[in-house]
């Protein structure tokens, strides 16, 4: 985690020390209205898929999935009676972003955003997937701010820190003590971090 924050803010520093030069990069023939991205923190297990829509040159709408299954869960090792415990996460979402830099380009330049959510989130053993001993599902409230910055004619590049604060939602979770579906104890908090690069389109 520690190196993907320094991963995050040396990214953050370098987009913006790129902003500095925008109005000499060459402005696209087409001022594109969308972009589809993927985010580069998947070689950790951290996926995600996001497509983004342009209202007007400040406000736009997004709709965003992603998937968490850390890799370095994997290096587990098990003993008698301790078994391995894998984690997943699904979650969709939608934003939206206003952005802050009043140029001419749609969905590009400092930005700040309101999400909106549902979490799903599996722990279970690796040998019995179909019966998770610990289930939780919520919905959630966030914002973000970031920015983005269109490179040359297509190549979109995002990096962003937010937080998403989830609801009292529904767990389940298995053993001798297993209730069955109950509600939450507790409210779900999360600093996700946008690393993504995309094509405007």
């Amino acid at each position: 985690m520690k190196i993907i924050l320094t991963l995050q803010l040396f990214l953050l520093l370098t987009v913006t020390s790129f902003s500095q030069s925008a109005d000499s990069l060459k402005i696209p023939a087409r001022n594109y209205k969308n972009t589809i991205q993927t985010s580069l923190l998947g070689f950790g297990g951290y996926f995600g898929l996001q497509y983004e829509r342009a209202l007007n040159k400040d406000w736009s709408i997004s709709l965003i999935g992603s998937y968490d299954f850390p890799f370095s869960q994997l290096n587990q090792t098990s003993s008698p009676g301790i078994s391995k415990v894998y984690y997943e996460k699904y979650i969709i979402q939608a934003e939206v972003r206003y952005y802050l830099d009043k140029n001419k380009i749609n969905n590009n330049g400092f930005y700040a955003a309101a999400d909106i959510g549902y979490s799903y989130i599996l722990q279970y053993v690796p040998t019995d997937k179909s019966n998770a001993h610990n289930i939780k599902k919520y919905s959630f409230f966030g914002a973000t701010i970031g920015y983005q910055l269109l490179i040359k004619r297509r190549l979109v590049v995002d990096a962003g820190i937010g937080i998403q604060y989830g609801t009292k939602g529904e767990m389940y979770t298995s053993g001798v003590n297993n209730k069955g579906w109950e509600k939450m104890r507790y409210r779900e908090i999360h600093l996700p971090i946008t690393l993504n690069i995309g094509y405007a389109f």
